[in-house]
């Protein structure tokens, strides 16, 4: 079996995609409690623990206790809250950057044989690219060969345009182009909307506030409940068509807080309400934008379960907590559809795949998700800067 080790793991997507794919997870770490009372559910067995990753001694004390040697594999989603636009906009947000650079030097004491790290395209231009640079020369300074590329989960069966950042590191050495390079230029067949959600029961208008905790003891379908909108966003959600987000429609429907907003803010109006397209996939989930989201043919939000089925995760999967907090780990998750052909191309990979020299960063693909290559002006001077004429980089045609 594959050891495996999966760092800010949250309710389990990216555990549950590698576990599919053949991985064997001795043992999981995460921040919050509802998120480890979520992957013990999801992931019963698995030690699963509530920890700090910043104390990477305490991280290293867990590993030699629960896996006793070096990992095969170690996966990983730091928390991406300062990375995102969304997390840039929250006046209250945390600083994880110390979490991804805690996760990266537990990667590298660990000396895995493989780490695949998912986050925010929004990672790419944080700190004008030099997170993600020092990043990329940490792993290859202690002998990895990496690459990095942006993926759409919308590619990998799920019903979500969902755009990533993966990091692929590896001590067998591999060429041009990378595992991850090979997997963005080769997308599944589409699932829409319509597809995703067509054999779901009819969703229960809950009496409870929104704000209370889930009681659904013996439901066949859990977290497939909403919370009927008030009047004045129910008229909103019916003048929606397919597609139409609120920002598309006149004047007279906006609300006076966004009108304020215009002028102040990039791309002028927000959003707002959305309503899905049935025929397309949905965009990126948020977990504190999934009220947002309007049903496809009902007017009302869609409710967590309908989340979870865009995320592609199975009926079977459980999140707990307080609303708020189930919420923003659906939003958070990793589709576990893409976790798993992610993790199947780098456990079938064989041999060195002809390699030579010292570890360097293979390729990188980060400036469009169809792009070969290209990567953004910031992070190449960052890069630059990180190790001026001292580096070898074998970019992607």
């Amino acid at each position: 079996m594959i050891r495996t080790i999966d760092l800010c793991c949250g309710a389990g997507g990216l555990s549950l995609g590698a576990r599919s794919a053949g991985a064997e997870i001795r043992l999981a770490v995460d921040s919050s409690q509802a998120c480890i009372s979520s992957y013990r559910q999801n992931h019963p067995g698995v030690p699963a623990l509530v920890h700090d990753l910043t104390d990477v001694d305490l991280t290293m004390s867990l590993v030699r206790k629960h896996v006793r040697s070096s990992p095969d594999l170690i996966v990983a989603a730091p928390p991406c809250r300062d990375f995102s636009s969304a997390g840039r906009l929250s006046a209250h947000r945390e600083t994880h950057a110390p979490v991804f650079n805690a996760t990266i030097e537990t990667i590298v004491r660990c000396r895995p044989a493989d780490v695949l790290i998912e986050n925010v395209e929004g990672l790419i231009t944080f700190l004008r690219g030099r997170l993600l640079a020092t990043a990329l020369h940490r792993l290859v300074e202690s002998g990895y060969w990496v690459c990095a590329w942006k993926l759409d989960a919308a590619d990998f069966g799920v019903a979500q345009h969902r755009k990533r950042l993966l990091i692929y590191a590896s001590r067998r050495p591999f060429t041009s182009p990378s595992p991850l390079a090979r997997l963005g230029w080769e997308p599944g067949l589409p699932v829409s909307v319509a597809m995703a959600l067509g054999s779901l029961p009819r969703a229960e208008p809950s009496r409870k506030r929104p704000g209370a905790k889930r009681a659904e003891p013996g439901a066949a379908i859990t977290e497939h409940v909403y919370f009927p909108p008030a009047a004045r966003v129910l008229a909103r959600m019916q003048a929606l068509g397919p597609g139409q987000c609120l920002r598309d429609l006149g004047a007279e429907w906006q609300y006076p807080s966004h009108a304020a907003l215009t002028g102040r803010r990039a791309g002028g109006l927000p959003a707002g309400l959305r309503r899905l397209d049935p025929e397309g996939a949905a965009p990126t989930l948020v977990g504190r934008s999934l009220r947002l989201l309007t049903h496809p043919f009902e007017d009302r939000a869609i409710t967590l379960r309908e989340a979870l089925r865009l995320q592609g995760a199975p009926d079977a999967f459980r999140v707990d907590g307080t609303h708020d907090e189930r919420a923003a780990q659906v939003g958070d998750l990793v589709p576990p559809p893409m976790a798993q052909r992610i993790v199947s191309a780098v456990l079938e990979r064989s041999g060195d795949e002809g390699a030579t020299g010292a570890p360097r960063i293979v390729d990188l693909g980060l400036s469009s998700i169809k792009g070969r290559g290209q990567i953004s002006a910031a992070l190449r001077r960052s890069l630059a800067e990180y190790d001026r004429g001292a580096r070898a980089l074998n970019m992607a045609a």
